[in-house]
């Protein structure tokens, strides 16, 4: 999935990020102005938000660096792998201890789709 660009970032506005899942597996990101209405924007594949993210860090479009900074909007934290695929920490704590794929309690109701390595 394509990330935002940065010539999205309104610097008189902010910003949350939409962590998504479609059919397939697939988790990206999504920007929403935080002023905007929630519930209208929200895609069917909207699964998590975050609290508001710094433009500075929208405009280095570094998801690592996001995820150290800003927490979703439950409070709990949430990473991202080398492929930028989001996880909670709940997932990446289930993925580190070595537990079985399908054992692992995802935030979504089909787990996600992991590039080959």
């Amino acid at each position: 999935m394509k990330i935002w660009s940065v010539s999205d970032i309104d610097d008189t506005a902010s910003y949350q990020l939409l962590l998504c899942q479609n059919a397939l597996g697939r988790r990206y990101f999504k920007l929403l102005r935080a002023d905007e209405q929630e519930a209208a924007l929200l895609p069917e594949e909207h699964i998590l938000l975050t609290q508001v993210v710094p433009n500075r860090l929208l405009k280095a479009r570094d998801l690592h660096a996001i995820s150290l900074a800003v927490s979703l909007s439950n409070g709990e934290r949430f990473c991202v792998d080398a492929h930028g695929v989001w996880l909670t920490t709940q997932e990446l704590n289930g993925l580190n201890a070595g537990a079985a794929y399908g054992a692992i309690n995802w935030v979504t109701a089909a787990p996600p789709f992991f590039p080959d390595r």
